[in-house]
């Protein structure tokens, strides 16, 4: 199965090469991330803006106070304004001119927005699996690996905290396919150690009871809860494989959760083909984005029933 994560790997590096100059677009991407990043920080200063007219103004008379917070207030809605727009010019270039080419030589369509019966089932999955009410979905992309559909978005869960506060409890992408043959729920989510009593109980509640599977390898590094013991249509070997192999580095652990004829997989990924967000604004970046977008999507078609060779076939036949 390392061949498979490696061949992924390469089918990333064919795909960027078949974008037309790409070095020139990622290096003139980066020099205009470069000058902007000053003036990120700078933006936490203006937040000072309108208070410092309040001071500046009170000298001269009962409302020269708020003339200058208003003032203030205004210079900070401009500086804004103008450092959004910058900042979005240089996220549509990196996306129009990179990011497209190099998801259509990978077989993957970006889409507008997530359809709207499949964000519903991926916000109610979320909600379920992470105990976060408030999902937000972004960069939405579907493609065909292996006979499968596959829909994928950036996902961000957040779980209220009280006092209108919420904590992001999982950022990252979620991978769906059909999964018709599974007919009940299972989860299958990071072996949590001592903190493992407390999942249960957790999962209990839900209707769900833990399952060990005669896997000593899978079973050190995840945890599966269930409606039953028969998992085979579910957790088949290729399957559990590839997450044995992925789940070998901690923070790329995916969770993966059958619901409802489907099967969701939610890959760690605190940003997603977000070129303000990146340290720096590089092939190696943009392809670890698509490398991570493979390997859910990778995951989700053969949790779907398709083979790993079936899958690497036509991600080979999209890049030769």
């Amino acid at each position: 199965m390392t061949s498979s994560w490696t061949e992924l790997q390469q089918a990333v590096r064919r795909a960027l090469r078949s974008v037309p100059d790409l070095a020139a677009v990622l290096q003139a991407a980066e020099a205009e991330h470069r000058r902007l990043t000053p003036y990120g920080i700078l933006m936490l200063l203006a937040l000072l803006l309108p208070f410092v007219g309040f001071v500046l103004g009170s000298p001269f008379g009962r409302w020269g106070g708020w003339i200058g917070f208003g003032a203030g207030a205004l210079l900070l809605v401009a500086y804004w304004i103008w450092y959004s727009n910058r900042v979005d010019a240089l996220t549509t270039a990196v996306k129009e001119r990179a990011v497209v080419p190099a998801l259509g030589a990978l077989g993957f369509r970006l889409q507008e927005t997530v359809p709207e019966e499949l964000a519903s089932r991926q916000r109610v999955v979320l909600a379920d699996v992470f105990s976060a009410p408030k999902v937000e979905l972004h960069h939405p992309t579907a493609a065909t690996l292996g006979g499968r559909a596959i829909q994928v978005a950036h996902a961000a869960a957040q779980r209220y905290m009280g006092r209108g506060l919420y904590r992001t409890v999982f950022s990252g992408l979620v991978a769906t396919a059909a999964a018709p043959t599974v007919g009940q729920r299972v989860l299958v989510v990071r072996e949590m150690g001592v903190l493992g009593a407390l999942e249960d109980v957790k999962r209990r509640l839900a209707g769900l009871r833990r399952v060990e599977l005669p896997d000593p390898t899978f079973e050190a590094l995840y945890t599966v809860y269930a409606q039953s013991e028969d998992l085979s249509a579910a957790l088949h070997p290729f399957f559990r494989d590839a997450l044995v192999q992925l789940g070998q580095v901690p923070r790329a652990r995916p969770v993966v959760a059958f619901h409802e004829g489907q099967v969701h997989v939610f890959l760690p990924r605190r940003e997603w083909l977000n070129p303000a967000a990146w340290d720096r604004v590089s092939e190696d970046q943009l392809s670890s984005d698509l490398e991570a977008l493979l390997q859910a999507s990778f995951l989700a078609a053969v949790a779907a029933g398709a083979s790993p060779q079936e899958v690497l076939a036509s991600v080979r036949e999209l890049t030769v």
